[in-house]
């Protein structure tokens, strides 16, 4: 397989430990293994398993994806620190994608958005909170805004004025129903799944796949965290 056609992503950020291998847009291979805790030790054992089983040697790969959230905290850092390590050692790129973009790529690859249509990404955090983005639908989703947290109450709201502003200078209509988020009739809303479905692991090398192939957002992946740890250190109280 030619390297720069080649890429594995893989994602820790839930109560799983899933990869896929993608090769000219193709998924080749993957796995999912679910698991509350362990994902760290699971990891690296499982990416060898599933390169020796293709014939793929790490210095084959053109880039290394990885699932930057949102999720569990220590899920993430496993996943985002790992992809950081192999991308240093192989001298290739690691790219990151968000919970919020791949649901939006599969949004657009199932059909249920058209090219260039709005979508409002929205994902389930703890509390009652809701995480929100809105993208620019097709094959490499064009996010319009940066993710946000919206907290339950009567008071919450997407943005001091009620709508989600993307940098198009469009105002993108986002109003409350209770604790959820409704777009309005132009917009697609699009409520994600934080666990690993095939069609989320697909989406992921996809996208891995698609910004090596055209040179976008290849810069160091970093964690998405959108609400605060449950424990922190005493000395940081």
């Amino acid at each position: 397989m030619p390297p720069e056609r080649t890429v594995l992503a893989f994602d820790t950020a839930a109560a799983h430990c899933a990869a896929v291998l993608v090769s000219g847009g193709e998924r080749v291979a993957s796995f999912v293994e679910s698991m509350e805790r362990g994902q760290a030790e699971c990891l690296f054992p499982r990416l060898e398993s599933l390169l020796a089983g293709q014939a793929v040697r790490w210095r084959d790969l053109g880039a290394v994806g990885v699932g930057t959230g949102p999720g569990n905290f220590t899920g993430i850092r496993i996943a985002v620190s790992a992809a950081r390590g192999l991308a240093f050692a192989l001298r290739i790129p690691a790219i990151g994608i968000t919970a919020f973009e791949r649901t939006a790529a599969i949004a657009y690859a199932n059909g249920t958005v058209g090219a260039g249509d709005r979508i409002v990404t929205v994902i389930d955090l703890a509390l009652g909170r809701r995480g929100i983005q809105v993208f620019e639908a097709g094959p490499l989703p064009v996010a319009l805004d940066s993710p946000r947290r919206i907290d339950p109450g009567p008071e919450a709201s997407a943005a001091p004025d009620g709508k989600a502003d993307g940098p198009s200078g469009n105002d993108l209509p986002v109003e409350r129903d209770g604790s959820l988020v409704c777009a309005g009739d132009d917009v697609k809303m699009i409520r994600a799944d934080t666990g690993m479905s095939p069609e989320a692991l697909a989406s992921l090398g996809n996208l891995t796949w698609r910004r090596l192939e055209a040179g976008r957002d290849l810069r160091r992946p970093l964690p998405l965290y959108l609400r605060h740890p449950d424990a922190v250190p005493a000395f940081a109280r």
